[in-house]
C-alpha cells in the first residue's frame, strides 16, 4: 500500500514515482461502500490547500506530492487526436514560471471544459510528480509535471492580481539545441540580421538570427501571420539591434533551428530581469560593427541544410 495525500491507494504493480501509478489515482474508488464518479469533486483537504509556488516544487521529501496553485492557463492543446485520452496544457504562476500539465481518461473532458486559455484559476489538490518527457513526449522541458486527477477541484481566480507579462525563465542557445523535436522553448535574444523574404508552400517565411549574453546565435524562423502583424518592427529592431523575446518557439532538430507557432508570442524591447545583461553585449556590438562572425554562422549553416534537405 502506498500514502499519497492522505488516502491509500492498492499497489497495481507499478512504483509510486511510475506514470501509470498517477494514472491510476483517477481510477474509480469505493470509499465506505458509495462509488465516486469521475465528475466529483473532492472534499477539501487543509493538508493539501497550501499554495505552491512552481520553483519551490522538490522533491526532498518524495513524489508524488499534492499542492494547490494559482494558474493562468497559458496554453490549451488540443485532446489527443485519436482516443481524447489526454490533454496537455502549459500552467504559468503568479512569478511568471511555466510548467506542463496533463489530464488522462474520463477528466479529459471535464477539464477541456472547465479549464480556457487565457483565464486564471485556483487549482486545488493537483499532484506533482517527475517530469516523463524522456519516456512521453512533452512540451515543454521541466524537472516535474502536474497531473490533474479526479480530486483536483478548480475554482476561478478573482483577485486583481497581474500575472508577469514575460516568462520568468528564459531559456540560453546552448540549451536549446539540447532540446528534443518539436518542444517549446522561450529565448531571449539581440536581433542581429534578417534573412531575405521565402515563400514555403503557400506561406510567407523569413529567418532572423539573435544572438544572447553568451553571443552564441540562434535561427528562428517566422512565419507569415507573425511576421506581418510586426512587418515595419522588425526592419527597426534588425537596424538597432533591439532585444526581444519569444516564446512558445519550436524546435527544428533537422533544420538546426527554432519555428514561430500558433502560440508564439513577440515582445520588443521587454522589461525582463536579465535584459541589462544583453543590454551591456549590445553596446559593444554598436560600437564595433563587426558582424563577420554572424556570416560565418549562416554559411555553416546553409552548408548543413545542402547535405539534409532534398534538390
Amino acid at each position: 500500500m502506498f500514502k499519497v495525500s492522505s488516502i491509500q491507494y492498492t499497489k497495481i504493480g507499478e512504483t509510486p514515482a511510475s506514470p501509470h501509478f498517477i494514472f491510476s489515482l483517477m481510477a474509480p474508488l469505493r470509499l465506505g461502500g458509495s462509488k465516486r464518479t469521475y465528475a466529483e469533486y473532492a472534499e477539501p483537504n487543509p493538508a493539501t490547500d497550501c499554495l505552491k509556488l512552481f520553483d519551490d516544487v522538490d522533491d526532498s521529501r518524495g513524489l508524488p506530492q499534492t499542492w494547490t496553485i494559482i494558474v493562468r492557463i497559458d496554453v490549451k492543446f488540443p485532446m489527443e487526436p485519436r482516443y481524447h485520452d489526454k490533454q496537455h496544457f502549459i500552467l504559468v504562476d503568479t512569478t511568471g514560471s511555466k510548467i506542463e500539465a496533463i489530464s488522462y481518461g474520463n477528466n479529459v473532458h471535464r477539464f477541456d471544459t472547465l479549464l480556457q486559455q487565457g483565464c486564471k484559476y485556483i487549482l486545488k489538490d493537483v499532484v506533482f510528480g517527475p517530469n516523463w518527457g524522456g519516456l512521453e513526449f512533452r512540451n515543454i522541458g521541466h524537472r516535474f509535471e502536474v497531473t490533474l486527477t479526479r480530486k483536483t477541484r478548480v475554482e476561478p481566480y478573482t483577485l486583481p492580481l497581474q500575472f508577469p507579462p514575460c516568462p520568468k525563465h528564459l531559456m540560453p542557445f546552448h540549451e536549446v539545441i539540447r532540446q528534443p523535436n518539436k518542444t517549446f522553448v522561450d529565448v531571449m535574444g539581440i536581433v542581429v540580421h534578417m534573412e531575405p523574404l521565402e515563400h514555403v508552400g503557400n506561406r510567407l517565411y523569413r529567418e532572423v538570427v539573435l544572438m544572447d549574453a553568451r553571443w552564441h546565435l540562434i535561427i528562428v524562423g517566422i512565419w507569415s501571420d507573425l511576421f506581418c502583424r510586426n512587418f515595419q518592427r522588425w526592419y527597426k529592431a534588425r537596424d538597432e539591434k533591439e532585444i526581444i523575446i519569444a516564446t512558445m518557439l519550436r524546435r527544428n532538430s533537422t533544420h538546426r533551428c527554432l519555428e514561430s507557432s500558433d502560440h508564439t508570442s513577440l515582445d520588443f524591447n521587454p522589461r525582463h530581469h536579465t535584459w541589462h545583461q544583453l543590454a551591456t553585449v549590445r553596446r559593444i556590438m554598436m560600437e564595433r560593427q563587426n558582424l563577420r562572425f554572424i556570416n560565418r554562422y549562416l554559411e555553416a549553416r546553409w552548408a548543413y541544410l545542402a547535405t539534409v534537405l532534398p534538390h
